[in-house]
């Protein structure tokens, strides 16, 4: 499978990639080795010595981050790549490792692979810039591996019913299978909402009203390529939009490690009682619960889906879809 190149892939949380340290990180099956030196400059190589191909991630970094020896023949590297030192005899032209586009954007780590001339950091979603919005006392993120197809994850979003079955204790109980849908899409972005009225709330959010408490709900997501997600979560009393409930923002980011592996990067806002500490302790265990532990069934159903579908494709037969009601 050809993955594509030039787009921005998310590498990294900026939390992962402080001042002074460095990262490796599998991107579009490019080793790439991120560097941060101490005044906040960001680096992205080929995470490859020239020589022997050793891991430079695996070598020796200088005190500000800003140079890389490989640990294998000694030979020392800057972050643009250039060769500074070959003890072993001089320095030629071929000596120099490949650099791709970084970006340092909406607390994330963005790399570049393709024609670099194409990089335009405003391509970059601007869906991202409501990270910025929230306090640090009122969100979390984090990333896991899966073994599945970053194309996949996205699907696997863009169809939230699967929560009513695979997450009947948090996030389902049958109402995004009953809900009204609506699809549209135009040549940035596909959207896709849920409405529900008269239903018991999501077991996650039942906390937040009064027992017995109907709500109606209002799911938003938005898809834009190759691979970002903004979801919307929004949960009040039925017939009162304006009244006490849940306004929730995530972002699901899937960057491809190769064809049948992915990063999936997550964010989660919360709209409410943002300087509650308490509380946005609660969301921070709930989140990765959510997208960690809880995201084992998921796990477990992409992993066969997605082995499936390769089968599927390679005995060149089609996959059949659940009707929707659009």
């Amino acid at each position: 499978m050809n993955l594509p190149l030039n787009c921005w892939y998310l590498a990294a949380w900026e939390k992962e990639l402080p001042r002074g340290e460095h990262l490796a990180r599998t991107i579009a099956e490019q080793p790439l080795l991120l560097m941060c030196d101490e005044e906040g400059n960001m680096a992205a190589l080929l995470d490859r010595c020239p020589y022997r191909f050793a891991l430079l991630s695996k070598g020796r970094f200088s005190e500000c981050n800003k140079e890389v020896a490989c640990g294998y023949h000694g030979l020392k590297f800057n972050s643009k790549g250039e060769c500074l030192e070959n003890p072993h005899g001089p320095i030629t032209e071929k000596m120099c490792l490949k650099t791709f586009p970084v970006c340092h954007r909406y607390r994330g780590v963005w790399v570049w692979l393709g024609d670099p001339s194409k990089a335009d950091p405003s391509l970059i979603s601007d869906d991202l810039g409501d990270v910025e919005k929230y306090p640090e006392t009122a969100q979390a993120s984090g990333v896991l591996e899966v073994k599945a197809n970053f194309q996949l994850l996205s699907d696997n979003i863009l169809d939230l019913s699967h929560g009513d079955y695979l997450h009947p204790e948090t996030v389902g109980g049958g109402s995004a299978t009953r809900a009204k849908q609506s699809l549209e899409q135009d040549e940035k972005e596909i959207r896709v909402s849920w409405f529900c009225e008269k239903e018991k709330p999501l077991p996650l959010l039942a906390s937040a009203f009064e027992e017995n408490q109907l709500v109606d709900f209002n799911i938003n997501v938005r898809w834009t390529p190759p691979s970002t997600m903004w979801l919307n979560f929004k949960n009040y009393p039925t017939g009162n939009p304006e009244g006490k409930g849940q306004d929730n923002l995530a972002f699901h980011i899937m960057t491809p490690v190769d064809s049948k592996t992915s990063l999936y990067f997550y964010w989660i806002g919360r709209g409410q009682d943002q300087d509650n500490k308490e509380l946005n302790e609660i969301y921070h265990q709930t989140g990765i619960q959510v997208c960690s532990g809880l995201m084992a069934p998921d796990t477990l159903i992409r992993d066969n889906t997605s082995q499936r579908l390769r089968c599927h494709h390679e005995a060149k037969t089609h996959v059949q879809t659940v009707p929707q009601r659009v």
